[in-house]
């Protein structure tokens, strides 16, 4: 926890889809945490790769205005020797070896959840691996912080 509130961190895919997908889970998942239900952990590596995706007009202004709403804490990208030392841990899980940054990163800081929408990348059964941290996806997580989450469609 930091300031008393969960440190909750975020894959790419969160932030791309707040911005695309107004009324969805992740969306209002960035709303919680402007309000205050908890704080936003956000390696550099998952910033980099929504701002890589968001390419459409103002959707990275709309991500700027998301995140500023936010208390975030940043994280660094992981050095290349970390990731290095990270991959017999993380290569043979993750579906991509593109993951293993953010596998590392997450395992150090040990945020108290890291919340992806996709599920073939980030399972719950990575936790263990990832020192406990639970991974989750932004409904889930919605529904453990008791916050409404948008109709299931």
């Amino acid at each position: 926890m930091a300031n008393g509130l969960p440190l909750i961190g975020v894959d790419a895919c969160v932030l791309i889809e707040a911005v695309r997908l107004p009324n969805g889970p992740s969306a209002y998942l960035l709303q919680a945490a402007a309000l205050g239900v908890f704080q936003l952990w956000l390696v550099e590596n998952v910033d980099t790769e929504a701002r890589r995706a968001l390419n459409g007009p103002n959707e990275a202004t709309e991500l700027d205005t998301l995140l500023s709403r936010c208390d975030i804490s940043h994280h660094p990208a992981p050095e290349p020797e970390e990731i290095l030392r990270g991959l017999p841990r993380f290569a043979p899980l993750l579906r991509h070896v593109n993951d293993v940054p953010i596998a590392v990163a997450i395992r150090a800081a040990q945020p108290d959840a890291f919340v992806s929408s996709n599920h073939k990348h980030w399972k719950p059964s990575l936790s263990p691996a990832l020192g406990g941290v639970a991974v989750m996806t932004p409904r889930r997580l919605l529904e453990e912080l008791g916050v409404p989450a948008p109709p299931k469609r």
